[in-house]
């Protein structure tokens, strides 16, 4: 699912993830009110949202060191599930950048709220679990297909011949979505007058789209065998018909 670990193998997996833009004009705002809340590394934060879950990646050491030593001293990775993104609002909080006047709205950037409405609202998750069930289905219904003598075979291939188109088709649809939605990125960047910089997780979007050739290769392989069957079937019932009509 991605982003639900802090260990490597999932806190690389991500859809998409977000920081500040350290090139920003506005970024030495952004650092100063970091820095008078005592949490200056966290200007320095990102953001990942995967499936199931968010990762913020911060610097070891928020205090006692400049912005720039901060970048070398590696960060620490904490992680957890879309439905407790709200507690880490008070470890990663955001910022309001100015406030020029009494009438004047100041100015807030909240990273975590971003990815909480994004992880929230435009992620589903419970889409992919569907799929995943009826993907292990699918798997059972082939092994089944593929023992010898088993009885009830042919409803067993028809039933992998529905799964199969059913799941391509749900799974196809869920990757447009997701792609759809990681790419919402390009949204925020302007509307936050580019303070805010994001980029899309390669590596789950490479896995979303093997995944879908797979099942769409075992969907055309499932059809491809049912009209070899139906041909084959046809074939040998040909004759008989013949020699039944010049019977009659």
């Amino acid at each position: 699912m991605g982003a639900s670990k802090p260990a490597k193998s999932f806190s690389s997996i991500y859809l998409v993830e977000y920081k500040f833009n350290q090139t920003s004009p506005m970024f030495p705002l952004l650092e100063q009110a970091y820095k008078n809340q005592d949490a200056k590394g966290l200007s320095l934060m990102s953001v990942k949202a995967g499936y199931m879950g968010i990762c913020v990646d911060t610097p070891k050491l928020l205090q006692g060191n400049s912005t720039d030593e901060m970048k070398e001293l590696g960060s620490q990775i904490t992680c957890t599930s879309r439905d407790s993104i709200g507690k880490f609002n008070k470890d990663f909080m955001g910022v309001s950048l100015y406030s020029s006047g009494t009438n004047t709205t100041a100015a807030f950037i909240d990273l975590v709220s971003i990815v909480d409405a994004f992880s929230n609202r435009m992620v589903k998750p419970y889409l992919l679990m569907a799929i995943l069930v009826l993907s292990i289905c699918l798997f059972c219904n082939l092994l089944y297909s593929a023992l010898p003598f088993m009885p009830c075979k042919p409803i067993a291939e028809k039933s992998a011949l529905v799964l199969s188109t059913i799941t391509s088709f749900l799974w196809g649809v869920g990757a447009m979505w997701s792609h759809v939605a990681s790419h919402s990125i390009s949204i925020v960047q302007p509307s936050s007058m580019r303070i805010i910089t994001g980029k899309v997780g390669l590596k789950a979007e490479i896995i979303t789209w093997i995944s879908f050739s797979f099942l769409l290769a075992v969907c055309l392989g499932c059809w491809g065998l049912y009209l070899r069957d139906r041909r084959d079937t046809r074939k040998a019932v040909l004759p008989i018909e013949k020699k039944l009509r010049q019977g009659l």
